[in-house]
């Protein structure tokens, strides 16, 4: 099975692909990192599992901290609009970032992603690229279990779209 270092998406469509391909000589094995660039458009689904990375990146990019340390506190105690507020603003956060790939390092013990990103400001064009590293054996955010396995969706998501998993396309049929 291949071992990604990175899955990225490329402007204007498609995906990038970079990846540990060892060469076996007699008894050596040296490394090489093989890059693919496909322009064919992602599926949804890759999309989506890309996008389900939104909640970690703000938190560790530190865009919805304050947001998160007010819900968790227990003498808050948010009224019902009060809540509905902050929880419309963490979806304004999330609607202005954009996670375009991630990069894979570390040990199989030791795993670390870097989600590769950015967030629009708000009446601006400009955005601002963040790319958070996280330590997926510590337990310093307490999600790190739940990334992980948003990781493998997108490594699997890569791995089918590498076998033809490609964009769809929907027609329009007139009724008649």
């Amino acid at each position: 099975m291949k071992k990604f270092k990175k899955i990225k998406l490329v402007k204007g469509g498609g995906l990038e692909l970079h990846f540990n391909d060892p060469i076996v000589s007699g008894s050596e094995t040296y490394g090489r990192t093989l890059v693919v660039k496909s322009t064919v458009d992602i599926h949804p689904d890759l999309k989506t599992a890309l996008d389900a990375m939104k909640p970690e990146f703000a938190t560790v990019a530190g865009f919805t901290f304050i947001v998160n340390e007010m819900m968790s506190q227990p003498e808050f105690k948010a009224t019902g609009d009060q809540s509905k507020y902050l929880e419309k603003l963490r979806v304004e956060i999330y609607s202005r970032i954009r996670i375009n790939g991630i990069s894979i390092a570390g040990t199989e013990e030791k795993p670390v992603i870097i989600i590769l990103g950015d967030m629009k400001y708000p009446k601006s064009n400009a955005t601002m690229a963040i790319n958070p590293k996280i330590e997926l054996s510590k337990d310093e955010y307490g999600f790190e279990d739940d990334l992980k396995a948003k990781m493998e969706l997108v490594i699997s998501e890569a791995l089918e779209y590498q076998e033809g998993k490609q964009a769809q396309l929907e027609i329009a049929f007139e009724e008649n």
